[in-house]
């Protein structure tokens, strides 16, 4: 940024540049905005993201994680359409998603607090998960996932399977269908999944 300045004769002037770089050249006549952006082109500047982020203390970053014993998310349909929302959301505001995927343990949970991410989805963690824990704990905001959990101070999101359930067999219904049943399993860990 002071490469720019000073060929942009604006030399003392660094937030005007990051102004006119962050798209707030409206504050600025044009010929101060065409001076920098001239500049900018002759250096081939880019803008750094990590000193970006040491600056304001935010990474512009969220973190999407899931436990590693889950299998691989492109093979799991309910995390890819989960992860295609949040990707969505995150492009829109000028996010990146980080995916991490990590064993259950103690120290993996730790790099979750490394500063790399200014909060994090975690992907239907099991309700006895150590990352029930590390979230409830967590000094990063966090959003449960697809699980409800026992601690009423964490947010969560999941999806309302009593009336899923309803809206599957009023249809099957309407269409003439009248013996219908239920495949289910039976976890513990999940049984939120089974409000049906």
């Amino acid at each position: 940024v002071e490469s720019v300045c000073l060929i942009s004769a604006l030399s003392s002037y660094v937030f005007m540049v990051s102004h006119v770089l962050e798209g707030k050249s409206k504050r600025y006549s044009a010929a101060t905005a065409r001076r920098v952006m001239e500049a900018i082109k002759a250096l081939n500047y880019r803008p750094n993201r990590i000193a970006r982020s040491l600056a304001r203390c935010k990474t512009q970053t969220l973190g999407f994680v899931t436990q590693r014993e889950y299998g691989l998310l492109t093979r799991n349909q309910y995390f890819s359409a989960v992860m295609d929302g949040m990707l969505e959301c995150a492009i829109s505001r000028d996010y990146e998603l980080k995916i991490v995927s990590l064993p259950s343990d103690e120290v993996s949970l730790a790099k979750l607090d490394n500063g790399s991410v200014d909060g994090v989805a975690l992907i239907t963690p099991g309700i006895d998960s150590p990352i029930m824990g590390w979230a409830a704990q967590s000094r990063i905001p966090c959003v449960l996932v697809g699980c409800l959990p026992d601690d009423a101070s964490l947010s969560c999101v999941t999806a309302d399977d009593y009336k899923s359930a309803s809206l599957v067999i009023s249809r099957l219904v309407e269409i003439g269908h009248r013996r219908i049943g239920l495949i289910d399993f039976d976890n513990a860990e999940n049984n939120d999944w089974l409000a049906v």
